[in-house]
């Protein structure tokens, strides 16, 4: 057999072992899976099965996204060696769903993030807290129809947005944009579209204008509750008015009860207490830390009552609600 030969062949079962691990992560219970890539016929002396495959890897990534397996995408992510492919470029020339594109540019052409919805946005949630980059490029082919297109905000070539808008896919703008993807400066105003010419697109669009200045908790809809947790820790300012949206704290009334991220933001509104106390920046866990030590100095000196244990027990409730302000955080 000639190298040619030997080449193509090889190149033609690494394409058939990558479809046989799409129908491997599409169809199978994720302990099956793992019982499978873990067995000693995939990893042989205990060594991860990832190991030096990169390619492979970043597909095992992109399948999970496509079919929306949440949880195959956790498991798979728990290995070092897929977390580093989350912002690779796939090499999968049989498979135009993946080829060229990273998995989150994946997740922006997959039919899933309708019929699928929970399940599709749980995937983008992990990617994202592995360290998908969502501004980063989505898709590093050519598309020969748009080579002559002045405007190239319809290009998915360079973020993931933009295969949302490309693609009509709302759900897909509005995950992103409460994951912090931002606006490309170079996209139109929303007057030089058509709804009547592209009808889907026109729907992404306008709402990634009308979304342009809100604040990272008015997304909370779409954001989960690890996220939602960052930013109620950090700056965020749970009354912060939007014109046309209301505040953080009103949209997480809004929304069900039963709704994870919307819970966190009405109890974060409320008084300090020993419950909402994770919910408070590191600096004012710290004074409040503080406060309740002053308490104690104060119930153990010569001012204090003779019950001493009942300062200590009455100090958290009584007092610090009120030494404990989101406004001076």
């Amino acid at each position: 057999m000639s190298d040619g030969s030997a080449s193509e062949s090889g190149e033609e079962e690494g394409q058939d072992g990558r479809m046989s691990l799409l129908g491997i992560l599409s169809r199978n219970p994720v302990d099956d899976i793992q019982k499978l890539l873990e067995s000693e016929t995939f990893a042989p002396d205990g060594e991860s099965f990832w190991v030096d495959k990169p390619d492979v890897a970043c597909i095992a990534v992109a399948a999970a996204m496509a079919f929306a397996r949440p949880d195959v995408m956790r498991y798979l992510l728990t290995d070092e060696a897929c977390c580093a492919e989350v912002n690779s470029f796939l090499n999968f020339p049989s498979f135009s769903l993946f080829h060229e594109r990273t998995p989150l540019g994946v997740a922006m052409n997959t039919k899933n993030a309708d019929c699928k919805q929970q399940e599709w946005q749980e995937c983008v949630w992990l990617l994202v807290e592995a360290g998908a980059d969502v501004d980063a490029a989505a898709f590093c082919g050519e598309d020969e129809e748009d080579e002559d297109e002045e405007d190239d905000y319809v290009d998915q070539g360079d973020v993931p947005l933009e295969a949302a808008v490309e693609n009509g896919l709302l759900i897909g703008a509005q995950v992103l944009r409460a994951m912090g993807a931002t606006i490309p400066s170079y996209w139109p105003p929303l007057a030089d579209l058509s709804r009547d010419e592209e009808p889907g697109a026109y729907d992404v669009f306008e709402f990634v204008h009308r979304s342009a200045d809100w604040s990272p908790l008015h997304f909370l809809k779409w954001l989960p509750t690890w996220r939602t947790l960052e930013l109620l820790r950090g700056d965020a300012d749970v009354h912060e008015r939007v014109t046309g949206v209301g505040t953080p704290l009103e949209v997480a009334q809004q929304l069900s009860a039963k709704h994870a991220s919307a819970a966190l933001v009405i109890q974060a509104a409320s008084p300090w207490s020993p419950q909402t106390h994770h919910l408070w920046s590191k600096v004012a866990r710290k004074h409040a830390v503080g406060v309740l030590l002053i308490g104690h100095l104060f119930a153990e000196s010569a001012f204090a009552l003779r019950d001493v244990q009942a300062i200590k027990d009455l100090w958290p409730i009584f007092v610090m609600p009120h030494a404990m302000s989101r406004a001076s955080d």
